[in-house]
């Protein structure tokens, strides 16, 4: 399969809501008003996952060192998944970001 679908265009309404999917916590509006499109929650789902794992690297700090290690890789990440998620709403494709996907199947 591969890593990203070409879309038909889609509304700005449909456009930003998929790129505000990636925007921390942001990414709830778009599960709840996204409507039926797939485009949308496509997105959406990829953005909660990277979402949830903002909050795990945050918990993670309780760890001590190995937290603060893993806080500090996990914000590059997932700053560069949300970037690049971004950039594929904008060209109208469905990126699918590697480990991130793969978990936002299964939701």
């Amino acid at each position: 399969m591969a890593d990203y679908v070409l879309q038909l265009p889609e509304s700005r309404r449909t456009r930003a809501l998929a790129a505000m999917s990636y925007l921390t916590i942001l990414c709830l509006i778009p599960l709840v008003f996204g409507g039926h499109s797939a485009f949308v929650h496509f997105h959406a789902r990829q953005g909660l996952i990277l979402w949830l794992w903002t909050l795990l690297s945050i918990f993670a700090l309780a760890t001590g060192e190995i937290g603060g290690f893993f806080l500090t890789f996990s914000s590059g990440v997932i700053a560069l998944y949300s970037l690049i998620g971004i950039v594929s709403v904008l060209l109208h494709r469905r990126w699918r970001l590697p480990v991130v996907a793969h978990l936002a199947e299964k939701l």
